[in-house]
C-alpha cells in the first residue's frame, strides 16, 4: 500500500496529457501529429502509469483516449523500419514493456473507458481492446494489421476473452455520433433505431 501522503505527478509520463476532475482521470495519447502513434516515450510512460492510477485515491475511473483525429494509429513504423534497418537501435525494453502496458491495465481495479474518437490500429487496437468498455465515434475503426504483414494476432485480439469477440455478440461498444444530432448512444451488439 503506498504511504497515505504520496502525491502522484503524472506530469513525468511524457507523450500523454493526464487531468484529473471529480475523480475521474482522462489519459490522452498525445501525439495528434502522427495520429498518436506510440512514440518510445509514450510506450514508456503507458507502461509506468497504471501502477500510479491503481493507488491514487482521487481516481475512482479513467478514460483513454487520443488527441486529434485518431485513438492510435499503434506502432511508430518509421521508428520500427529504423531499428530493421539498423538493429544495433533495437532497445530489449520494448518487448517487455508492450506486455507491462497490457498487465497493468488488466491488473487496474478502476475501470477503464476507451473513448475511440478515431482509427485505433495496431498496439492501440489492443489498447482499446483492454479498456473495461469502449465508447467509440461512428468514424472509429479497430483493425490489427499484424496480420497482413506476416505476423500473427498476438496482441490484445488474442488477449481479449473470446466471449466478447465472437461473431453476433459484439464488444460492449457505445458508437456516438459525432454530427451531435442528439441521438443516444446505441450498443453495437444491439440493432440502430432509425432517426425519427
Amino acid at each position: 500500500m503506498p504511504p497515505l501522503d504520496k502525491v502522484y505527478d503524472y506530469s513525468q509520463y511524457g507523450g500523454l496529457l493526464v487531468e484529473k476532475q471529480d475523480r475521474v482521470m482522462t489519459i490522452t495519447l498525445n501525439a495528434p501529429e502522427s495520429m498518436n502513434a506510440f512514440s518510445a516515450e509514450m510506450h514508456y510512460s503507458m507502461s509506468r502509469i497504471w501502477e500510479d492510477v491503481q493507488d491514487d485515491p482521487e481516481v475512482n475511473v479513467v478514460v483513454l483516449t487520443g488527441a486529434g483525429r485518431a485513438f492510435s494509429a499503434g506502432g511508430n513504423v518509421i521508428a520500427m523500419q529504423e531499428k530493421i534497418d539498423r538493429p544495433e537501435l533495437w532497445d530489449a525494453t520494448s518487448l517487455p514493456e508492450a506486455k507491462r502496458i497490457i498487465f497493468r491495465m488488466l491488473e487496474c481495479d478502476k475501470p477503464v473507458i476507451a473513448r475511440v474518437n478515431g482509427h485505433a490500429v495496431g498496439l492501440g487496437a489492443t489498447v482499446a481492446l483492454m479498456c473495461d468498455i469502449i465508447i467509440a465515434a461512428d468514424i472509429a475503426k479497430i483493425g490489427d494489421p499484424h496480420v497482413n504483414a506476416g505476423g500473427r494476432r498476438r496482441r490484445g485480439a488474442d488477449m481479449a476473452p473470446t466471449d466478447r469477440l465472437r461473431a453476433g455478440k459484439g464488444i460492449p461498444v457505445h458508437r456516438r455520433s459525432d454530427d451531435r444530432s442528439g441521438s443516444a448512444p446505441y450498443r453495437a451488439d444491439q440493432p440502430r433505431r432509425a432517426a425519427e
